[in-house]
């Protein structure tokens, strides 16, 4: 397969060195090349399109116009731990005054004839449509997006032209949410699995004697009322934690966490290493004896493989901000930082994952079904071939 990529509006908005990404894409194009949707398509003839986020006003003009040009659509998911209501009250925090109006100002002041060519091109769409209706619903989304978010638009302006035609999602929570914003019916996803944990899966592992604290961007993306002062706080009890019980404990920054403010802190090197980034993260996660963490993606991982986890919701107003994996009855929960005092002996006594196997298996039919280390091929296979593989899976 040759691969081209299309993401940015134009070659001034690549951010880093695309020569980087381990991927082989043969070439790199751009939205602003194009007028129209039909001008790309007939450009660039591509024989199928995965999209890796459906809501953008040119990404849904180009699935519109692909399904005119009967160019095969694809959507790719991209996380394991989705969570609707989570999503729709993160989308209720995107107000007109605090997120529409200074982008569409920014917009309006910097980017001026860009703006005026995206909506030319999604303008320019009147095939694909199905109905009257539809084509009514998708010429009102930029008005619409003038008052609202995108994602708030199109949770309430639901047509199946604007959805690709195999989306491949990854679990029942993940399409929970994708439905609720596309309005997909469970009979035409492709549920593979979850392929970031393919490597995650194993016959066997062994248990090393260390602890990995999964650290979140709550401060950096000013979430759950998280304060530098907060901040410092679990830092320094995760410090002397380590130091007095003598044990080595692994902090994995988020790849958006500032990484200065964790080396500005004073702590011994002993027992407490940051990192942020690194090729054998994988052995590091599945070696470890206790892992603690907000809740993510990385938990469905952990938990498929039956590590043992604590759940914690660390903040400012103690809470699980996200997925409750907790729920499952695999994983501990903790919302007091202080039970790391009281509770550690008994965390590590008892691996929930292990103790609970119908829990597991239930767990597995609903966040990562099914787990074998070949979602990738299910994927790869679907993409060259999507008549091979059945679609109206009843995991």
């Amino acid at each position: 397969m040759e691969w081209i990529l299309l993401w940015y509006e134009k070659p001034v908005h690549v951010k880093g060195n695309l020569a980087e990404i381990p991927f082989p894409f043969k070439e790199v194009i751009y939205w602003g090349d194009y007028l129209t949707p039909a001008r790309l398509i007939k450009k660039v003839k591509p024989d199928r399109i995965l999209f890796y986020e459906i809501i953008d006003l040119r990404q849904i003009a180009l699935i519109v116009t692909a399904s005119a040009y009967q160019v095969p659509t694809y959507y790719s998911d991209h996380g394991a731990a989705g969570d609707k209501e989570a999503t729709i009250k993160y989308i209720q925090t995107k107000t007109f005054k605090n997120h529409t109006l200074p982008y569409l100002i920014n917009r309006l002041k910097n980017h001026f004839f860009d703006s005026l060519r995206s909506k030319l091109f999604f303008f320019s769409v009147f095939k694909g449509f199905r109905s009257r209706a539809s084509y009514i619903k998708y010429f009102l989304l930029p008005f619409k997006m003038l008052r609202r978010s995108s994602h708030e638009v199109l949770l309430h302006s639901k047509f199946t032209e604007r959805i690709p035609v195999i989306p491949i999602v990854f679990n029942e929570p993940n399409y929970e949410d994708f439905e609720s914003y596309t309005g997909a019916s469970k009979e035409k996803i492709f549920f593979p699995g979850v392929p970031f944990f393919d490597q995650y899966y194993r016959d066997s592992y062994s248990t090393a004697d260390y602890l990995v604290y999964i650290e979140h961007p709550y401060y950096e993306d000013q979430l759950a009322n998280w304060t530098f002062e907060h901040h410092q706080f679990v830092a320094r009890k995760l410090f002397a934690f380590a130091e007095k019980n003598k044990v080595k404990i692994y902090i994995k920054l988020h790849p958006r966490s500032d990484l200065k403010i964790w080396e500005g802190y004073t702590y011994n090197k002993e027992y407490i290493e940051i990192i942020q980034s690194g090729d054998d993260l994988t052995f590091l996660y599945l070696q470890a004896k206790l892992i603690l963490g907000f809740s993510s993606s990385l938990l469905n991982g952990f938990l498929s493989v039956k590590k043992n986890v604590v759940l914690i919701g660390w903040n400012p107003e103690p809470h699980i901000e996200g997925t409750d994996f907790s729920s499952t009855g695999l994983c501990h929960a903790s919302l007091d930082i202080n039970e790391l005092d009281t509770k550690y002996q008994y965390w590590l006594n008892h691996n929930l994952a292990v103790e609970n196997e119908l829990n597991y298996q239930a767990f597995l039919k609903k966040y990562n079904y099914p787990f074998d280390g070949k979602a990738r091929q299910r994927i790869i296979q679907v993409l060259l071939d999507p008549a091979s593989i059945r679609l109206d899976q009843s995991f």
